[in-house]
């Protein structure tokens, strides 16, 4: 793994306490989310309300603070105003991938041991104490539901989402995320990419991964821009939408096969992507041959690095000469976050010399849910 410099990068010195970012009442009017399976769109006003419809319907189902609330549904809004609901009561979201067998899902569930479970597609069998409902029923109670009154805030250190990953061990562990894990990721990933107000990012990515569930919505919800949440990757239609003057996308992430299955689509148009500043790719390694194609076709291809425990880390500017001259390289670490290359000892590798990254900031998630043995053993996330 290359990285942009190979000093150690600081991060600002912040504080460690979640801040309040409510765009509703700046911009209440400004579109805050599409729904293309839906056809639906909420304004910022009509998402808080929503939420907040949503908060009554979990609090009446007997949700609390700290209960665990799983989800084994496809991309919607509705998936983000139930994370979002559940986060105001200081509940649990635990968003499930449904390409896993029925087995392997209920053994997630025993080790999280879920409330509810929310689903669109045939469940698991679910362990003592969890209920199985249909998202669609969540959908309806949400839509005919009064909002509830305001929780208080919770603090930022409180898990607020549950992603299963299996890292290097092929054992899947819940990373705990929390609110400021939300926040900070969403800082490191506005300054890297240059994400400002009236910025629409296109989401393709699943929901039980930290790219879909973080990375794709918060972003753009922090500097009051927009989201568009489609149902799942397909090239045509993606390279439609990146093209569509009335959606006037600006960013949008993907795995480099993702891309590569974009530029083999017959209707393959990059110059319709006009408001597009870059793709943005991360999860598996990206070619530099490959970035500068895609450079050669007008198109800046951004390449970063992050983990499910880190959310985004790493990231190159969006400076077609600098992304140009270190191909392959993924970037300088975000304002939030410290990184360390680092040998068999722990100590630092000269310039040039291939190492580990320790990762540092308030972008770390705390641990592992069930594992406590793990929290401090992982203090700062290692590459691996």
């Amino acid at each position: 793994m290359k990285i942009f410099s190979t000093s150690t990068c600081q991060p600002c010195a912040v504080s460690t306490a979640l801040v309040a970012v409510r765009t509703g009442p700046i911009r209440p009017e400004a579109l805050a989310c599409i729904d293309i399976a839906a056809g639906r769109r909420w304004s910022y006003r009509a998402l808080d309300v929503d939420i907040q419809r949503a908060v009554g319907v979990l609090q009446d189902q007997g949700i609390r603070k700290g209960d665990r609330v799983a989800a084994l549904a496809k991309n919607s809004v509705h998936q983000i105003i139930l994370q979002q609901a559940l986060m105001r009561i200081g509940a649990i979201f635990v968003p499930l991938n449904w390409r896993l067998s029925l087995p392997e899902l209920s053994r997630l569930l025993v080790d999280c041991t879920p409330t509810l479970l929310y689903g669109d597609q045939p469940l698991p069998d679910l362990p003592q104490g969890c209920r199985g409902l249909a998202f669609a029923d969540f959908v309806a109670a949400v839509e005919a539901a009064v909002p509830a009154p305001r929780p208080q805030p919770h603090s930022g250190h409180d898990t607020c989402i549950i992603l299963y990953t299996s890292g290097t061990s092929g054992v899947p562990k819940g990373a705990l995320l929390t609110s400021q894990f939300l926040l900070a990721t969403a800082v490191n990933f506005n300054v890297l990419g240059e994400v400002d107000t009236g910025a629409v990012f296109l989401c393709d990515s699943p929901m039980f991964h930290v790219i879909g569930i973080v990375t794709q919505i918060w972003p753009p919800m922090l500097r009051g821009g927009t989201f568009i949440i489609s149902p799942g990757f397909d090239p045509e239609r993606t390279n439609d939408r990146l093209g569509d003057p009335a959606l006037q996308v600006t960013h949008y992430f993907c795995v480099p096969q993702m891309a590569d299955a974009l530029r083999h689509a017959p209707n393959f148009a990059p110059d319709r992507w006009t408001r597009l500043k870059a793709l943005f790719t991360g999860g598996a390694p990206n070619p530099p041959a490959n970035i500068r194609w895609w450079l050669d076709h007008g198109v800046r291809m951004v390449d970063g690095y992050g983990m499910t425990e880190t959310g985004t880390t790493l990231g190159m500017p969006l400076s077609h000469d600098l992304l140009r001259e270190k191909a392959g390289a993924v970037g300088l670490c975000g304002p939030l976050t410290a990184v360390r290359l680092v040998d068999e000892q722990d100590q630092d590798v000269p310039d040039g010399e291939p190492g580990e990254i320790l990762i540092f900031g308030l972008n770390v998630t705390p641990g592992y849910w069930n594992r406590p043995e793990e929290r401090a053993r992982n203090r700062p996330v290692r590459s691996g």
